[in-house]
């Protein structure tokens, strides 16, 4: 399964920022990836990646880092 089709992202070049900080960004912020074999190559840019999940579970999640 490819979640390409629901991944989004944000190259922030050279910006450091916090996980926190990157939830507040606009959502507009954020591009589609373009096709399921994406290539940002080799880069010194912070790119993060969004995309959402959905628990169809009755059992509680917990997010990890």
């Amino acid at each position: 399964m490819s979640i390409h089709n629901y991944t989004e992202y944000i190259d922030l070049k050279n910006k450091d920022l916090t996980l926190e900080e990157v939830l507040k960004l606009p959502k507009n912020s954020f591009k589609d990836i373009p096709n399921e074999n994406y290539d940002f190559g080799f880069t010194t840019s912070h790119i993060w990646l969004r995309f959402e999940l959905k628990n169809e579970t009755k059992k509680g999640c917990t997010y990890s880092n």
